[in-house]
C-alpha cells in the first residue's frame, strides 16, 4: 500500500511541474490562449505569487505527512496535519466575485477531505488516516486537471 501510495504522491508531484512547466511554455507563446480545457482564472502578478507561496506550503506539509505515514511516524503526521487544516481552512481562496462555482465546490472538498484526516489523526486510526489522505491528494488532482491560474495583463484585467 505504502509503494503504491509513494508511487501516487510521485505521479502527482510530476503532473504537478508538468503542468507548470506546460503553462509557463503557453504563456510565453500566448499570455491570454490556451490549449488544454482547464477553467481559466485570473489573477495578479501579487496575487499568484501568494498563491505559489502557499502551494509551496501546502506540498511541504502533504510530503511531510507523506513521509510520516510511510515511516510510522505520527508525531510529524499529526503536527503537519494540524498546520494542513489551518493552512486549507482559511487559504485557496482567490477572488470570490470572479471563481466559478466548481472551483468553490473544489476547495470545500479539499477542506473537507483535510479535516477528515485531521480527525483520524487524531484518533490516531492509521488505517483511516491512509484512506483520508489519498482523499486529499485526489481533491488536489481533481481541482489542478480542472483549473489553471493566469496572470491578468494590462490589456486583458477583468473588474
Amino acid at each position: 500500500m505504502w509503494k503504491i501510495l509513494k508511487v501516487f504522491y510521485g505521479i502527482v508531484t510530476l503532473l504537478l511541474v508538468q503542468q507548470s512547466v506546460e503553462s509557463k511554455e503557453k504563456e510565453s507563446r500566448d499570455s491570454f490562449n490556451i490549449a488544454d480545457s482547464r477553467k481559466v482564472i485570473f489573477v495578479s502578478a501579487d496575487k499568484k505569487k501568494n498563491i505559489s507561496n502557499k502551494m509551496i506550503a501546502f506540498l511541504r506539509l502533504i510530503s511531510n505527512i507523506s513521509s510520516g505515514l510511510t515511516n510510522q511516524d505520527f508525531e510529524v503526521v499529526q503536527r503537519d496535519t494540524g498546520e494542513l487544516a489551518e493552512l486549507t481552512k482559511h487559504n485557496f481562496t482567490i477572488n470570490k466575485n470572479d471563481l466559478n462555482p466548481g472551483f468553490l465546490m473544489m476547495k470545500r472538498a479539499l477542506s473537507k477531505n483535510v479535516a477528515r484526516l485531521n480527525l483520524s489523526v487524531k484518533k490516531k486510526e492509521y488505517t483511516i488516516m491512509k484512506q483520508d489522505f489519498n482523499l486529499v491528494l485526489k481533491s488536489c488532482v481533481s481541482c489542478h486537471s480542472s483549473f489553471a491560474i493566469k496572470l491578468l495583463s494590462s490589456d486583458n484585467e477583468r473588474r
